[in-house]
């Protein structure tokens, strides 16, 4: 079924008509073109044994554009065009020790002043706080490899891999967007058990100042249960989030202790094919919840949400539906779609809601230095009620939202000049 005509369809249909469509597409998306795009953005952890006592300067340049014509009450449409760009200087020492040190730098067309904070997503404007031109934050990554599957990383982390995050609890838009990640990190992987351990810390706070500090913990991990090259793959994911507000030293007006956290697990399953145009069918199913463990932060104490997609990737191209029912959800790091309050208008909530989704996405990734990508996205709303602003109750019908973006990634590696090293192997 072509793309755009099933865009069309389901705009136009209503009330269980809609529903009964979400299990037609489903089981039709395996006929469809289908790349995720997500893994262009992966970090490699692994120090490479050819690479030792070797300098390299690494460039990693992703211009983007992405458009967002959002409907409804909980965020508002925006563009993020511009480009991100990181330079660094790496080493390995050893096949167990690793430095990196550089800058990254963020520009977005058409600004030439930054306000001066930590970025997550698109930050709030203070005026008195800024950078003239461009965005920019240091690098530096200190990586220790005890053995070849286990690691631990002090300052920078990689975290361009999303930690492995499923979709509610990780908006993509954040390889764009937000900072790199510094703290701590001890990532661990083996044929059939993966980890990923680390403490982002976002906001440090000195004698007297007037914000809090605020850090977010994570913990994610695979258990495989079936693993096969050319089959059947089963996998369960745990993840965990939590994110800190405090402080003892500031002098901020609200220093209320604030602590929530997001969480998820499910059945993940896979089956490869060892065709040449079809690649894969993935199903998968994730209970994810909300807690506010302390604080007033969010007008929820606790929430949930299911979410279930079903995607085939052929060549380059990759198709996913996917459908999430919640009910008084709060995502942390994931996009604003998911949540059961409203960005734009943050004294709004919602009651349980429910949407379908369609991505379709497009990746030219024919060698490790170059990435070209597509992606179209299409949000439908079902009819929702809620509170307003004003603590009156509301009764909305559907809505629809579309996005759409492109992306080129350049980084090359260049070999600087030998190093000798006096630390052992």
């Amino acid at each position: 079924m072509p793309i755009l005509f099933l865009f069309c369809t389901f705009a136009n249909m209503k009330g269980k008509a809609k529903k009964i469509l979400i299990v037609i597409t489903i089981l039709l998306s395996s006929t469809n073109v289908l790349g995720q795009l997500s893994y262009i953005f992966n970090d490699n952890h692994h120090i490479d044994s050819n690479d030792i006592k070797k300098m390299y300067l690494e460039i990693n340049a992703v211009n983007f554009f992405k458009n967002n014509e959002f409907k409804g009450e909980k965020v508002k449409g925006y563009t993020l065009p511009g480009f991100r760009l990181s330079t660094n200087i790496s080493l390995a020492m050893s096949k167990k020790i690793k430095m990196e040190m550089g800058i990254n730098f963020l520009r977005y067309w058409g600004s030439e002043a930054y306000p001066c904070y930590s970025y997550l997503s698109i930050s709030e404007w203070e005026s008195e706080r800024y950078n003239k031109g461009l965005h920019f934050i240091p690098i530096m990554r200190g990586q220790f490899s005890i053995t070849d599957s286990f690691h631990i990383i002090i300052g920078t982390l990689y975290n361009h891999n999303n930690h492995f995050l499923c979709r509610p609890l990780y908006n993509n838009e954040l390889n764009y967007t937000a900072d790199p990640e510094n703290g701590v990190q001890i990532i661990y992987s083996n044929k059939y058990y993966t980890s990923d351990i680390w403490l982002n810390w976002q906001s440090f706070i000195f004698k007297n100042d007037i914000h809090q500090e605020l850090f977010t913990f994570g913990y994610t991990s695979t258990t495989n249960i079936l693993r096969n090259s050319d089959g059947l793959n089963l996998s369960i994911p745990l993840q965990f989030l939590a994110q800190h507000r405090g402080g003892e030293i500031n002098n901020s007006e609200k220093r209320e202790v604030q602590t929530a956290s997001n969480y998820a697990t499910g059945l993940n399953t896979l089956y490869n094919f060892n065709f040449k145009y079809l690649k894969h069918i993935s199903l998968s199913c994730n209970y994810v919840g909300f807690m506010q463990n302390t604080g007033t932060l969010y007008p929820f104490d606790n929430g949930w949400g299911v979410y279930s997609e079903l995607s085939v990737k052929i060549q380059d191209f990759k198709i996913s539906t996917s459908y999430w029912i919640s009910e008084d959800f709060i995502t942390m790091l994931g996009s604003p779609h998911f949540g059961n309050q409203s960005q734009s208008k943050p004294k709004m909530t919602f009651d349980k809601m429910d949407m379908f989704m369609i991505d379709l996405e497009y990746c030219y990734h024919k060698n490790r230095y170059f990435s070209f990508g597509l992606e179209g996205n299409y949000i439908h709303y079902f009819p929702y009620t809620g509170t307003t602003t004003d603590n009156w109750p509301m009764e909305r019908g559907s809505a629809d939202s579309f996005a759409f973006g492109l992306f080129l990634k350049i980084n090359p590696r260049i070999r600087i000049l030998n190093v000798a090293t006096r630390i052992d192997n």
